[in-house]
């Protein structure tokens, strides 16, 4: 247990890694791009009125409009986001090989009651320029080994806000004006998902000037109760890391103290042979 403990402490505290500035004082744009740092914004809303979705398959397909025809192994998830709608439009199909689905969902500085439209206009871009993406993707070890046969839990997008507050609120419960987005900054997907999800947009109508690239702020915005108290999850995990560095004295303890004592006796066996060997050897006679 002392290697388990181990982990669950010191590993996983070094692990959490360090906030991006003072809870409730960083803007979503002063962020630092792909930092894996942890933060309570001021500011920042996601739009999840406006999430999309990105299949990746395990080989390429074709797909697209006649306008925008295209093989790759990336390709549009037709996410049901309208729940007016969900009921009369028939669930899309997963397409053959479906390994992840990445879903993405722009977040603002401020919210804009343009930007909970499910069809949002370009002048709300304009308006309201987007700051970074909120990103969840499929997490699992069928995933990483490129299996198909089992069926991964499907990612989820629901932000949270003022998360060290008294009264947090959820992206997917509160219906007005929010602010103070909790996350943390990632790496942005693979270009190949970028570039489907871009052209997503544009067959929606959405200007050029508000399209995703590798270069824009990403963020994981999953619900993490650490970040909304981390100085009592970084207590628990040197808790569990004492504990296991206390199992891990013991252990050795328990080999080296054997070991010693081991040594002690052999050493006495050895004199005690060496004494009656001695004490036994016949002397030899002075001839007169």
């Amino acid at each position: 247990p002392s290697f388990a403990l181990l982990a669950v402490g010191y590993g996983v505290q070094r692990g959490f890694g360090e906030a991006e500035g003072p809870a409730g004082e960083v803007r979503i744009a002063q962020l630092q791009r792909a930092s894996l740092k942890y933060f309570e914004a001021v500011d920042g809303f996601v739009a999840l009125n406006l999430t999309k979705g990105v299949y990746k398959t395990l080989r390429p397909m074709s797909h697209g409009t006649p306008e925008a025809f295209r093989r790759s192994r990336f390709r549009d998830a037709m996410l049901r986001i309208n729940p007016e709608l969900a009921n009369s439009v028939p669930k899309p199909t997963e397409p053959p090989g479906m390994l992840r689905l990445f879903r993405i969902a722009p977040v603002l500085s401020t919210w804009a009651a343009c930007a909970t439209e499910y069809a949002v206009v370009p002048s709300c871009l304009v308006e309201n320029p987007i700051v970074g993406w909120a990103l969840a993707k499929t997490s699992s070890l069928c995933t990483e080994l490129n299996m198909v046969a089992c069926r991964p839990p499907q990612p989820t997008l629901d932000p949270v806000y003022r998360c060290s507050s008294a009264s947090p609120m959820t992206g997917s419960a509160v219906k007005g004006p929010v602010f103070g987005l909790c996350g943390r900054t990632v790496k942005a997907p693979p270009k190949t998902v970028v570039d489907e999800f871009a052209a997503i947009l544009i067959s929606e109508g959405w200007p050029r000037a508000a399209l995703p690239n590798i270069t824009n702020v990403w963020l994981d915005v999953s619900p993490d109760k650490c970040i909304a108290d981390p100085k009592g999850c970084a207590a628990t995990w040197q808790t569990l890391g004492n504990v296991g560095m206390c199992f891990a004295v013991t252990t050795v303890g328990c080999v080296l103290i054997p070991c010693v004592l081991d040594c002690i006796v052999d050493r006495r066996i050895r004199e005690a042979r060496r004494y009656f060997s001695e004490s036994t050897k016949p002397t030899a006679r002075v001839a007169i």
